[in-house]
């Protein structure tokens, strides 16, 4: 059986290396650290002591020491008193041990019956920060044809939000032509919200809904500004600005959790949209 020498404050003694890693790995298992076992073992043995003094037996920095000696009052096993002015700590009855392990297993039994109240909100924070959004600007023609490009990569239905204005006539004539038709092609139906002043029924654009593959609502202009068109499809929402005289540029947002919120609000503003009248055929 091995021996271990501890200097005490005026003496040597010895101790049993066996009984001491005994009663170090059960303090250990009641919640101490092991610099707090170590520290608490140190105040049993010896009785009340100052910083200086513990720093003779425990090779710990002194504000170390003092974080673990707060942290060991604030348990309620040591407490703190006054010596010839000088701060002193010194060991309570170990039974209060027994309390402070009582007084853990309370707090996690209200933690565990309080934990499934939060664990949805935590998942969605999780989520939020182990998934970030992909996100990619771009800009200029090129760039506001490669965002309406990956909506055909990703052929899954489109909700848009757009406002009547005047575009640019390159892209728009791009969108018209080849865009549009390729989408029918594939087979990609469009629910789209267009915020304008004007008569829905005398558009050009209200009046090719059924063979662009298209349903439209309108809501009022004035009360209902959009200077960029929005779309939500699949994972992924964009931004895209192609008013005439602005600069063109679009932000492709790709993740789960936004493009559900932004459907979910579309769906709000779709249902308090007015459906436009079918247009008069008979018109020349």
């Amino acid at each position: 059986m091995g021996y271990a020498y501890h200097l005490s404050m005026d003496k040597i003694e010895t101790t049993d290396t066996a009984t001491t890693s005994h009663y170090s790995d059960v303090l250990k298992r009641t919640g101490l650290t092991e610099k707090e076992a170590a520290v608490y073992e140190t105040l049993l043995k010896n009785g009340q002591a100052g910083v200086n003094e513990l720093t003779k037996e425990i090779p710990y920095k002194r504000g170390d020491l003092y974080n673990i000696l707060y942290s060991l009052r604030d348990k309620g096993i040591i407490e703190q008193t006054i010596k010839n002015k000088k701060i002193q700590f010194r060991p309570m009855d170990p039974h209060k041990l027994k309390e402070y392990i009582v007084e853990q297993e309370q707090k996690y039994r209200e933690a565990d019956s309080l934990i499934d109240t939060v664990l949805p909100g935590l998942s969605e924070m999780f989520k939020m920060t182990t998934e970030r959004p992909i996100v990619r600007v771009l800009e200029g023609y090129d760039g506001i044809k490669e965002l309406y490009e990956d909506t055909l990569k990703v052929a899954k239905p489109i909700n848009s939000f757009l406002e009547a204005a005047e575009s640019d006539p390159k892209i728009w004539r791009w969108l018209r032509d080849h865009y549009v038709h390729r989408r029918v092609k594939a087979g990609i139906p469009a629910h789209v919200i267009v915020a304008t002043d004007e008569d829905a029924n005398s558009t050009d654009y209200l009046s090719h809904d059924v063979e662009e593959l298209r349903e439209t609502r309108v809501i009022s202009k004035k009360l209902f500004p959009a200077k960029l068109e929005i779309q939500i499809y699949g994972n992924k929402v964009t931004f895209a600005n192609y008013n005439k005289d602005d600069a063109m540029v679009g932000v492709i947002i790709d993740n789960i959790n936004i493009a559900e919120s932004m459907r979910g609000l579309f769906k709000l503003a779709w249902e308090g949209a007015v459906r436009p009248k079918p247009p008069d055929q008979s018109r020349p």
